[in-house]
């Protein structure tokens, strides 16, 4: 996958860990995982380990894995007695996806809490994706939140002494 052009935005996956010391608190926290480029329609224009090149956004498997259920338990490969494409989506804990542009910074694309929380309303995920102060209501949030500004212009750095190399 060659880079001909500066990505429009940059995807950073992170992955929830408990034993997080990164946090200022020492408490939970995220990893990065991973940070690669994007284009204008959200496909990988840099190479990454974890994005699906063939989908927009590039970061759904990173949030959900594919599943088939069958009597009552779910399968995480496909049986062979099933339809390959007859799947449903199953949010893997603990895995967030930020974003960063040139326009807006960072913001928060995707979020699976860490455990499942039968309490929590369902529109809260939908509510958090939407707010600008994500970072305030999710543990470790503000590491994520810098984290994600300083993976990208790493990235961002990069790319351009790359570009001038040429």
């Amino acid at each position: 996958m060659g880079v001909n052009r500066l990505p429009e935005a940059f995807v950073c996956l992170w992955t929830y860990n408990p034993l997080c010391t990164a946090a200022a608190d020492s408490g939970p926290g995220w990893d990065l995982s991973e940070c690669y480029g994007i284009d204008e329609d959200g496909y990988p224009v840099t190479p990454s380990k974890y994005a699906d090149a063939r989908s927009s956004p590039s970061y759904a498997t990173w949030l959900n894995r594919k599943c088939w259920h069958r009597s009552g338990l779910v399968i995480y490969l496909c049986p062979s007695d099933a339809d390959p494409d007859d799947y449903h989506w199953d949010p893997i804990p603990g895995h967030e996806v930020t974003v960063w542009t040139f326009e807006s910074g960072v913001s928060l694309a995707g979020f699976n809490p860490p455990e499942d929380a039968d309490w929590l309303d369902p529109s809260f995920k939908h509510e958090l994706l939407k707010s600008p102060n994500w970072c305030a209501f999710v543990a470790g949030g503000r590491d994520v939140y810098s984290g994600t500004a300083r993976a990208a212009h790493l990235m961002l750095a990069d790319f351009t002494s790359l570009r001038s190399q040429t």
